[in-house]
């Protein structure tokens, strides 16, 4: 009837809704739909770069694939930009998401003292860099294997 039809495209629409508006703190809409597990390597760095851009209030980073498995990071501090750490992708499996009581923020680090890959402002946030720089590592390494 018309009135199924009606409750039906009601019940599609709020799902979308309530999809695109993903209340885990993603900004931009289109982050969550496609699955990092899905998406390419180029991809991801660019979803990490995003998050770099926008997960905290007054500082940004930047992530660039050099030859060999080399994740360049570049933090920024407003105008400021610092020297870029290179991060061998073979040592992202110890990163962890840990929570900084001075600073308000969540950090992705490698070491508990080390320099953060990452400052996110909301867990859900730096956990879903995490497991970008994760999926990034995993397929970098099957293909520098290959040659």
């Amino acid at each position: 009837s018309m009135a199924t039809d009606r409750l039906r495209r009601a019940a599609a629409v709020a799902a979308l809704v309530a999809l695109g508006g993903c209340a885990d703190g993603y900004p931009s809409e289109d982050r969550s739909l496609t699955s990092p597990h899905d998406m390419q390597n180029p991809e991801r760095l660019r979803v990490m770069n995003e998050i770099g851009g926008e997960a905290h209030r007054t500082r940004r980073w930047t992530y660039a694939l050099e030859s060999g498995c080399t994740l360049r990071i570049t933090a920024w501090r407003g105008r400021e930009r610092g020297a870029p750490l290179d991060v061998a992708m073979s040592t992202t499996a110890a990163a962890e998401v840990r929570f900084d009581r001075d600073d308000d923020t969540y950090g992705v680090r490698l070491q508990p003292d080390g320099p953060a890959l990452l400052e996110a402002s909301r867990f859900g946030t730096a956990s879903q860099f995490l497991l970008l720089l994760r999926l990034v590592a995993r397929d970098c390494e099957v293909r520098s294997d290959g040659g």
